[in-house]
């Protein structure tokens, strides 16, 4: 089986694992901040964060301090020297020999945390490649305690149609992370409600897929030609996704001259012919809903005509001239 990997955590010292099997951790010997983490650790005021990776890590955050965190990480295998994790000086490293491919160490330790410090699990990434094996008795066991999370990520490597297939049956999630590759996804009928949905490096999903998701951000790679982008463009203004606030597409890579001419012919509306200062909502690095502010310097405004909501294609300023469907409520 394929080893499981979870992220990093600091300020503990290494005992703190050696009797990981036991119901009780003694914290005496931590860090005065991480002792003082613990005793404030009461309500449901912390979220678990849990990491599969090249190293299992596990994050319990509190959610008033972005501060007040602590890190435990396993290492059930020699490090790659190259890790970036390696030049993180605040991370605290507890090696072990041995692993079953169950994880079992690593469950014990979650649920004493979750039960513990009464904390929701709130963010679950896998790298695709290193759970492929056991991802489903895996997301079963964090089913135990909840069927929500914030966010579930898909990192790295090949997810398969049955592994992503189990999680959109049996789990729900207010964003969903499709960075990884899917060789073929054969599955049509499912449908993605999210509150945000990011898909980039999956070059899998087309217009057929996307016409079944629903959410209000959206960071999404997908391969359509002109008149496939214009359905899309069609399918919002018939109703598909009226939640949608801000998609941002690539690597399409339309000429704007172009789309505009014959966006003009299609759907009524006009050009932006001046600067124009508009806010947009973003997820910032903490997954909290912030609200940016974008200079348009062109693009095409149109109205959907049963709410009169406003929507804009343009391109962003970047090098990669990625295009952008934003609306504006």
């Amino acid at each position: 089986m394929a080893p499981f990997f979870l992220l990093r955590l600091p300020l503990l010292p290494k005992h703190l694992l050696t009797d990981i099997s036991t119901s009780r951790y003694n914290f005496s010997r931590c860090s005065k901040k991480c002792q003082q983490t613990v005793r404030n650790a009461a309500g449901n005021h912390f979220e678990l964060r849990l990491y599969f990776w090249t190293e299992n890590e596990m994050i319990l955050k509190s959610k008033k301090g972005i501060e007040n965190k602590i890190h435990f990480s396993f290492e059930n295998f020699p490090v790659i020297p190259w890790s970036w994790t390696r030049s993180d000086n605040s991370v605290r490293r507890f090696p072990y020999k041995k692993y079953s491919g169950l994880y079992i160490k690593e469950k014990e330790l979650i649920k004493y945390l979750v039960e513990t410090f009464n904390c929701i699990i709130g963010e679950l990434r896998f790298h695709c490649d290193a759970t492929q094996n056991v991802f489903q008795p895996l997301l079963n066991f964090f089913l135990q305690s909840q069927f929500e999370f914030h966010l579930v990520a898909f990192d790295e490597g090949i997810v398969n149609d049955e592994d992503f297939k189990y999680l959109m049956d049996n789990c729900k999630m207010k964003e969903l992370d499709l960075l990884c590759s899917v060789a073929v996804l054969s599955i049509e009928d499912f449908k993605i409600d999210v509150f945000c949905l990011r898909t980039l490096y999956s070059d899998w999903v087309t217009q057929n897929h996307l016409l079944k998701m629903t959410f209000e951000l959206g960071y999404i790679q997908i391969n359509c030609n002109m008149k496939k982008w214009m359905e899309i463009v069609k399918a919002w203004m018939n109703g598909w996704n009226k939640r949608m606030k801000f998609a941002l597409f690539e690597p399409t890579r339309f000429d704007l001259d172009l789309a505009d001419q014959i966006i003009e012919n299609v759907i009524p509306g006009k050009r932006i012919d001046k600067e124009v200062i508009r806010q947009y909502p973003m997820i910032s690095s903490d997954l909290n809903f912030t609200r940016h502010s974008s200079v348009l310097r062109g693009g095409y405004d149109f109205q959907r005509k049963e709410d009169g909501v406003l929507a804009t294609i343009t391109q962003d300023s970047g090098p990669q001239k990625r295009y952008v469907f934003a609306v504006w409520q």
